[in-house]
């Protein structure tokens, strides 16, 4: 990040500096806002810790994956990309995945917990 530090000093022997970003409309602090959207989903799945799930590391901060010990094909896999929620979740008793996808939050947290419900 190109920042300038310019010296504010009015002859008035205060020695105060500010920091002043030199390329426009660059913020000066870049967070990653996406994983914010996830934390409801996280907090939601936080139960199945209970059952033999565990949550998975992903270098991916956009992207929250469970999975169950021991049979880790059953994987929960919520990616926020592109303004929306993708859910990849297992079929019970099945190698294969449900995939659904939601533009709003609360619906998709809804989803979830009903999936939550009926997955035991």
């Amino acid at each position: 990040m190109d920042c300038m530090v310019k010296n504010t000093n009015d002859n008035t022997n205060t020695n105060s500096n500010t920091v002043t970003n030199t390329l426009e409309h660059t913020p000066i602090v870049n967070i990653d806002t996406n994983i914010y959207h996830l934390e409801p989903f996280q907090h939601t799945l936080t139960p199945l810790e209970q059952y033999g799930w565990q949550f998975v590391n992903s270098d991916l901060n956009h992207t929250l994956i469970m999975n169950k010990k021991f049979h880790e094909l059953e994987e929960i896999t919520i990616e926020y990309k592109y303004n929306q929620y993708h859910f990849n979740l297992p079929i019970h008793k099945s190698i294969y995945t449900y995939y659904i996808k939601f533009t709003d939050m609360c619906d998709a947290v809804d989803y979830l917990e009903l999936y939550m419900d009926n997955l035991f």
